[in-house]
């Protein structure tokens, strides 16, 4: 147990050095033959890398992307290390695998191709098993420039606000039929489609169990959607309206707060400055060492509350950003909203979360922005639903 902790130890203290302890080289890179434990570009496959970040950025799919290699006759990481003679996982495979969507997005959301060594992912369970769990994020060991990058931390990032954008709009229309927005309002459960000419909302509990509310459901599709198109158009025309008084009253208190931050910065400055002369009056004997002392800690507790009060108005702007941020997104797909001739869920998702029905055409929706701009948008605007 002891001899665990030590080798633990060890590894940390390597990998906070950067060092590779990997064993083989993942995807795109190999081992530098003059430094141990260091890692240089694989030439031969680095352009593949490149190729499936910036088709993600394009907006592909990590199904197309796969599609896409698999059809230029492009080896996947095991097919290739497999070709250079290596096993995979300790054992030689006999079939020729292929990129996978799940490849994919490993690839494109691994840091190391931005030059970083990202390690301490995972760690062992016991001493005498070779069980492993996954580390939360914030204990991973993360060294910056440790080996040359394929990605740049610009494209990383564009890739991952690609995967993020598409992957919320896949996650609120998995379950049921496609685009499904409506939820039980009882149980919470995911609503189904009936077949049939006039297709009806049912909620699946109600066919294994007859009692419950959950049976009351039995809407009409389209009568259903139609409601929902007409109640977000008119919320949406009160959106568009208010969330442009809303964001001019968030854009005004944005350079006052940045005036005070600056007045802060050269009120600091001005104290770093007088220490020097605070100190040849001291060295002059103009003033006691006790006075000089107490000039100083007042001066440092002053210049303490400017710091603390720069950190509290640069988190009030970061704030404001973000509500305003939020606010223009609300504001754009609200605008969206209005040109729609017809339901669209993959439009209507970006503001609403989910629709719950309670049957008899009672409905409640679940929106995805602020309270913030609700409240004021539907304050004193006589809206009725």
């Amino acid at each position: 147990k002891d001899l665990s902790v030590k080798i633990r130890s060890s590894i940390k203290t390597r990998s906070r050095r950067g060092e590779y302890l990997g064993g083989a080289s993942f995807y795109g890179y190999q081992l530098d033959p003059q430094k141990k434990h260091m890692l240089i570009v694989d030439e031969n496959v680095c352009e593949t890398v490149e190729r499936i970040f910036d088709e993600c950025i394009a907006e592909k799919s990590a199904s197309q992307i796969a599609k896409g290699l698999n059809d230029d006759q492009i080896p996947c990481p095991a097919a290739y290390k497999r070709q250079k003679g290596n096993s995979y996982h300790g054992r030689t495979m006999e079939y020729l695998p292929y990129w996978t969507p799940t490849t994919v997005l490993r690839i494109l959301t691994d840091e190391r191709y931005t030059g970083k060594m990202v390690s301490n992912r995972r760690e062992t369970v016991g001493v005498s098993t070779n069980k492993t769990h996954r580390l939360p994020k914030e204990d991973w060991i993360i060294v910056d420039g440790t080996h040359e990058a394929i990605i740049s931390k610009e494209k990383f990032d564009l890739a991952a606000e690609s995967l993020k954008s598409r992957m919320k709009n896949v996650n609120k229309n998995t379950a049921g039929y496609k685009d499904n927005l409506f939820v039980c309002g009882h149980c919470g459960r995911r609503l189904q489609k009936s077949k049939g000419q006039i297709p009806h909302l049912y909620c699946p509990k109600a066919k294994i169990s007859s009692d419950g509310a959950c049976s009351e459901i039995d809407d009409s599709l389209d009568q259903m959607q139609n409601c929902v198109l007409a109640t977000l158009k008119r919320m949406a025309q009160v959106f568009v309206e208010r969330s442009v008084i809303v964001r001019q009253g968030l854009n005004s208190e944005i350079p006052l707060l940045q005036k005070k931050i600056t007045e802060a910065q050269r009120a600091i400055q001005r104290l770093q400055a007088g220490k020097l002369d605070l100190y040849e009056e001291y060295r002059q004997g103009k003033i006691s060492r006790d006075r000089f002392v107490l000039i100083q800690e007042k001066r440092q507790s002053e210049q303490d509350g400017l710091t603390d009060d720069i950190k509290r108005y640069e988190s009030l702007v970061e704030q404001i950003e973000k509500r305003r941020s939020l606010i223009e997104d609300t504001h754009k797909t609200s605008s969206e909203i209005l040109l729609l001739n017809r339901y669209e869920a993959k439009i209507i998702g970006k503001l609403v979360d989910k629709v719950r029905l309670y049957g008899n055409g009672r409905m409640e929706i679940d929106l995805l922005t602020s309270d913030e701009l609700v409240l004021f948008a539907f304050r004193d605007a006589n809206f009725e639903v």
